[in-house]
């Protein structure tokens, strides 16, 4: 399968994934309310988050794998994609005890991060200790770094679709049962077995099958790789680890730096506004958020593509597809963001009860973040992908504590939007000038098309925003029909105006012969 097809599986894998994550939701999240409680939902949300950050752990080392796992498959170097897999699982499982150790800290003090009553607390400290069984699978992360690697993101979101509904479903049942917080981190650390146990199956299928990824013996060659079975400087195990270190620390300090600069958010309102806060607010901004990790999907789904074109010297190709997905995220964003904004409060209401809704602040503040995070995701990730981490380091840092400064002051002062603000502020201030900066001196890409690419889809977002919202508070859904039909609609309706206004004919040529050659089979581009 070549390059656009995996990106275009990859997109449309993860529009499946995020369309069957709102399926399960909607239908979710109203009985988890009722059986957990206000308290335990909310406090299950932000010892979720408390808990993530035990990923700090793993020190950087996927995205210190996968540009090596890039060069390796560039080059069709079998041997070398084996002998990084085998140094990836060993150097993850020393990740792994590193991550128990602190995991069980975590469990130990967790009732103190996150204030619940006195017939919660065991319940809580209860479902982190449970909560430690994912890390049992930990060891197996580098297949997932060799399908990323691989453009293989279509299967990923397949996975991802397969986790989601045995979470979800193991999850409701546990709740039903009255297993309480404790049933949601079993449910929740149990669905990551099938994932990676299932790429740990495929990547011994495409690359070879033997105990060598655990030991010291090297795997026999996969039928129709003979020509790959030569020994290389590449497997030299010493060499590969001293690569891994090399790259791992730059990438620890960015991921430490995006989970603390995105992912406190919970936390802050669980501390200074209380557990049940966090229900409302969770709540609120959901819709934007898993929209966001869609657009979030077509920078994950393409950057692996880009990336090769630098690595093969098509610098000019590059800076036009770059454009191009630029482009791509900025008019899906707007189009689906400003319909979910508008009409935020009526799904609620219909959803789980008005009586959840957090507010028009923090709506608009998630529909803007979720915007700009996806365009400067899909920066970062060509940028780090390319084997530049270390260049990200000083803007993340930068980002991620201005972040946390005026998300503090401002949940303090202004409540629960204040965490929103705090990432806007982050994102005007630091990464739109930071990565366009980054991008301009490795790879010369031209700014103004690309600032174009982005300018001239919101230029017509504004008037479109105004009036979807209009007709928002004045032609209140009465129901469920009438609500889809309506954030369809309007979504259509400023897709047409981009195909008009936004792509000229050279460009909507181009997109409606990639879309023919995408149905044709076996079509190589």
């Amino acid at each position: 399968m070549d390059r656009t097809r995996k990106a275009t599986w990859g997109f449309l894998s993860g529009l499946a994934f995020a369309g069957m994550t709102v399926i399960v939701g909607l239908a979710a999240t109203p009985l988890l309310l009722r059986w957990l409680g206000p308290e335990r939902f909310g406090a299950f949300r932000a010892a979720s988050d408390w808990t993530g950050h035990l990923t700090i752990f793993e020190l950087g080392l996927s995205w210190a794998l996968i540009p090596l796992f890039a060069r390796a498959l560039g080059r069709g170097d079998i041997p070398a994609v084996r002998a990084i897999l085998r140094a990836g699982v060993r150097v993850y499982l020393g990740v792994a005890l590193l991550m128990l150790a602190a995991g069980a800290g975590l469990a130990s003090v967790i009732i103190h991060l996150v204030p619940v009553s006195s017939n919660t607390v065991h319940d809580l400290q209860g479902g982190c200790w449970i909560g430690l069984l994912a890390i049992l699978v930990v060891p197996l992360t580098p297949f997932r770094a060799l399908a990323e690697a691989d453009q293989r993101s279509y299967l990923i979101n397949s996975l991802f679709i397969v986790q989601a509904v045995l979470v979800t479903g193991l999850g409701l049942l546990l709740a039903w049962a009255g297993w309480g917080i404790t049933g949601q981190f079993l449910a929740a650390s149990l669905g990551l077995y099938p994932l990676l146990f299932f790429l740990m199956h495929d990547g011994f299928r495409r690359y070879g099958r033997v105990g060598g990824v655990f030991g010291t013996q090297p795997m026999p060659s996969p039928v129709g790789s003979e020509d790959f079975t030569r020994p290389t400087e590449t497997e030299d195990p010493t060499a590969i680890r001293r690569e891994i270190w090399k790259m791992n620390w730059p990438s620890l300090i960015r991921n430490t730096c995006g989970r603390i600069g995105l992912f406190t958010d919970n936390l802050l309102i669980a501390y200074f506004l209380g557990p049940a806060v966090v229900a409302s607010f969770y709540l609120t901004q959901r819709t934007c958020v898993l929209a966001q990790s869609q657009l979030l999907g077509i920078g994950s789904a393409g950057w692996a593509g880009l990336v090769e074109l630098v690595h093969k010297g098509q610098i000019a190709t590059f800076h036009r597809r770059l454009t191009e997905l630029t482009g791509l995220v900025t008019v899906l964003g707007i189009a689906v963001m400003v319909p979910l904004a508008a009409f935020n409060r009526d799904f609620i209401s219909l959803w789980v009860g008005p009586t959840c809704f957090g507010g028009e602040w923090i709506t608009d503040l998630a529909a803007i973040n979720g915007i700009l995070l996806s365009i400067f995701s899909l920066w970062g990730l060509v940028i780090s992908g390319a084997g530049h981490v270390a260049r990200v380091v000083p803007g993340t840092l930068a980002s991620a504590g201005v972040n946390i400064l005026v998300s503090i002051l401002a949940t303090v002062l202004l409540g629960p939007p204040g965490p929103l603000l705090g990432t806007l502020t982050a994102l005007a201030t630091v990464n739109s000038w930071f990565f366009p900066m980054l991008l301009k001196r490795l790879f010369h890409v031209p700014l103004r098309p690309l600032f174009m690419a982005i300018v001239s889809p919101a230029l017509i977002g504004i008037p479109y925003t105004f009036g979807v919202r209009w007709c928002a508070h004045t032609h209140p859904a009465p129901g469920w029909v009438a609500l889809s039909l309506e954030m369809a609609g309007s979504a259509l309706i400023y897709l047409a105006l981009a195909w008009l206004a936004v792509f000229n004919a050279n460009e909507r040529a181009v997109w409606m012969w990639r879309f023919r050659l995408f149905l044709r089979p076996r079509t190589a581009i």
